[in-house]
């Protein structure tokens, strides 16, 4: 193995966007930018279990893989009207006077307990250095605000809404998400 760069470890930036077409145009790829990001985490968790063999006093003696599941979160930064409407149930277009553009009310008609894998979207993590950071696609990311979050008005301060996303599986192969160089992600 070649020796490290660390700041290439430390480092990784990269943009969100919704619904990529084509990963050659420039970013947002022919999809829509979710705005800027003071942070992307993925958690890929893939899941283990041991299996004991009585006959040595049970201890493992196997390890069975249990399948893995996904999950990316993000600050938000000066959240914009696309980011709100991918992400927040409730939301609306507002009258074209108003300056953000949407309209979000509660209750509104999503009852608790809905499923919402009908709000899925394809998510793309696009590296700002394409050819030293790989590219993380989710193929059905279902977003959810992060229930400790707190909308801050302050003067002086960006406003900023922590979100994340679950990856789901698409129908057509399975696939939840993959992680490679951007010329090497299959939409």
């Amino acid at each position: 193995m070649a020796t490290i760069d660390l700041g290439r470890i430390v480092s990784v930036p990269g943009r969100l966007c919704v619904g990529p077409t084509d990963l050659s145009l420039p970013f947002p790829h022919g999809g829509t930018s979710l705005g800027a990001t003071r942070g992307i985490v993925f958690r890929p968790s893939y899941r283990f279990g041991e299996v004991p063999y009585e006959c040595f006093g049970g201890e493992a003696g196997e390890v069975v893989y249990l399948g893995a599941s996904g999950r990316a979160a993000a600050v938000l930064r000066g959240v914009d009207a696309d980011a709100w409407k991918t992400i927040v149930p409730e939301t609306a277009d507002g009258p074209a006077t108003q300056q953000a553009g949407v309209v979000t009310s509660f209750p509104g008609s999503t009852r608790a307990g809905a499923f919402r894998s009908g709000t899925a979207v394809k998510l793309l993590v696009s590296p700002d250095d394409e050819l030293a950071h790989p590219a993380l696609i989710l193929y059905r990311a279902v977003p959810w605000v992060d229930p400790t979050a707190a909308l801050l008005w302050q003067r002086g301060v960006v406003q900023e809404l922590e979100v994340g996303f679950t990856a789901l599986r698409r129908a057509s192969d399975a696939r939840a998400w993959q992680i490679a160089r951007l010329d090497l992600v299959t939409l």
